[in-house]
């Protein structure tokens, strides 16, 4: 039974999709959108990813986004460790979407659902999913062309968890090194610090943190938004029990957007 909602949803999917594509509805324009995210943490010894594609409709005037949505994440980690400890999530979800970017200026309110699927025999997180939530990002230049500061914020309720989570990233660069006739075509490079702070309502240690970082920052604005980042971190959980406490890490991150 199980194996057979699984086929019917993939089916449904699928065939939404080829309809989804062949629409062509006055007003609105289509888009295709690709965000990745991969990091090494050397404290945990492992790496992990993340990729969300999006394929649909906007409609610049209003802000609405209507899509098609894909979001998978792994880790190295559990899928080699022969115990049964997972190190972070490992799942596919694939459903719809639909957001709002006009309200309020800065700010992404976003509702998807779908069907999560789990990628590794030690999760048992699968079945119905629903991601509904809104993202921020904001962005002051106190010196034109250089010196900036860049916050990002999210809030979501995450079904596949049963549990509110969310986070605010507060960023400070100096590209030291810029190319291009000006920032938002070349390429970038200078120090970044930058301090984040994480809970949830469901009280798991692992998502009560604070972390300072500092490192470098490689940034590519064109064809593709490209980000790499070397970082040293200090960092603390928030929940008493926690077997970890304070905590320092060397990281290096990419992240990547592409859209079209």
């Amino acid at each position: 039974m199980k194996h057979a909602k699984k086929t019917l949803f993939l089916a449904s999917f699928f065939l939404f999709a080829q309809a989804f594509a062949e629409t062509n509805a006055p007003g609105w324009e289509r888009f295709f959108s690709a965000y990745y995210e991969s990091a090494y943490l050397n404290r945990a010894g492992t790496g992990a990813g993340l990729f969300v594609p999006r394929v649909g409709f906007l409609s610049p005037e209003t802000g609405w986004e209507v899509y098609l949505v894909a979001r998978t994440g792994i880790d190295s980690r559990t899928f080699l460790e022969q115990s049964d400890q997972i190190y972070n999530d490992n799942f596919l979800f694939m459903g719809a979407g639909i957001d709002q970017a006009k309200w309020v200026r800065g700010v992404r309110f976003s509702l998807q659902a779908g069907y999560s699927m789990d990628l590794n025999p030690k999760i048992k997180l699968g079945g119905a999913d629903l991601r509904a939530g809104m993202m921020s990002y904001h962005e002051f230049e106190w010196i034109q062309n250089s010196l900036r500061t860049e916050i990002y914020s999210e809030a979501f309720y995450v079904r596949r968890y049963r549990n509110m989570l969310g986070s605010i990233h507060l960023r400070n660069f100096w590209p030291v090194i810029q190319t291009g006739a000006d920032r938002y075509q070349g390429v970038e490079f200078g120090p970044v610090i930058q301090g984040v702070l994480s809970g949830d309502t469901a009280g798991f240690d692992y998502n009560r943190f604070f972390e300072g970082q500092f490192g470098a920052r490689l940034l590519f604005h064109k064809p593709i938004t490209l980000g790499i980042h070397a970082l040293a971190v200090r960092g603390c959980r928030f929940e008493k029990s926690s077997p970890i406490g304070a905590y320092q890490d060397a990281r290096a991150v990419i992240t990547g957007m592409l859209a079209w």
